[in-house]
């Protein structure tokens, strides 16, 4: 028996079981090998399954399309049954007083040949609400300013889509309240392969409390940052052969 309470997290809202679908998903070892839905009446999920060691099972409860994960669950005779409450948020449309708390930017590749580089970009954006956030038009909730030269841009988030559009990344990627969304997105930009040299600019689209740009040092000949950036502690990726050094370059209160 797998089965738990489903409560709403939001004040004033009331959870609408129409709008609620509960699935268990069944691995074998780690591949998937089936699913199960699970009944849903009266504020609580309630799936009966075997019992069986081989089996892990993964609840997925889903609310107005946002997916909420349960942690894993493996049944035997002895411990049959898994119960796991969960609590739900209600969407809004309307954009919260969202700040991120973090913004790295981390090259990843450089061609000098052909002058292009490969970035990756986190934004750790913060929702203050009780309500998950799921964008206006088109569902965007972020709009990210592209780095200059950007010739490539997209997103990694599994349950985002990103869209590069007038000079920035448009992110309809839901933004989850009381906590961390992480926003990853990834850029091919071009240098000037003559001067051998790139200024990086890293826009903030709301308040941030950081913003850090990470550099493999193999890639660099220096360093130099501008307005109110400086030089942070190196970063140590990888072990042994594969151990990479960054350099980095930290800006705070970024506004």
């Amino acid at each position: 028996l797998i089965a738990g309470a489903i409560t709403m997290g939001s004040a004033g809202a009331t959870l609408d079981e129409s709008a609620l679908s509960v699935r268990i998903i069944i691995l074998e070892g780690e591949a998937v090998s089936g699913t199960v839905e699970a009944a849903v009446s009266g504020g609580r999920y309630e799936a009966r399954v075997p019992a069986v060691l081989s089996r892990t099972y993964v609840p997925v409860i889903t609310y107005r399309g946002i997916q909420y994960f349960v942690p894993p669950a493996i049944l035997d005779g002895s411990a049959p049954e898994f119960i796991q409450d969960v609590t739900v948020y209600e969407t809004t449309a309307e954009r919260p007083d969202l700040t991120i708390e973090s913004t790295v930017v981390t090259v990843v590749a450089i061609d000098r040949d052909l002058g292009q580089m490969g970035l990756i970009r986190e934004d750790l954006v913060r929702n203050p609400s009780d309500r998950v956030y799921v964008g206006g038009e088109g569902g965007v909730t972020l709009r990210l300013p592209a780095p200059e030269g950007t010739l490539e841009g997209g997103g990694d988030n599994p349950e985002g889509t990103f869209t590069l559009e007038a000079g920035g990344i448009s992110a309809a990627v839901p933004i989850r309240p009381l906590g961390l969304t992480s926003i990853v997105t990834r850029y091919l930009v071009e240098y000037d392969v003559q001067e051998d040299a790139y200024l990086l600019r890293v826009t903030a689209p709301v308040t941030t409390d950081r913003v850090a740009v990470r550099v493999p040092e193999g890639f660099l000949r220096g360093v130099d940052p501008e307005g109110g950036a400086r030089r942070a502690s190196d970063e140590q990726v990888g072990e042994g052969a594969n151990a990479t050094t960054l350099r980095v370059v930290e800006q705070t209160g970024v506004g």
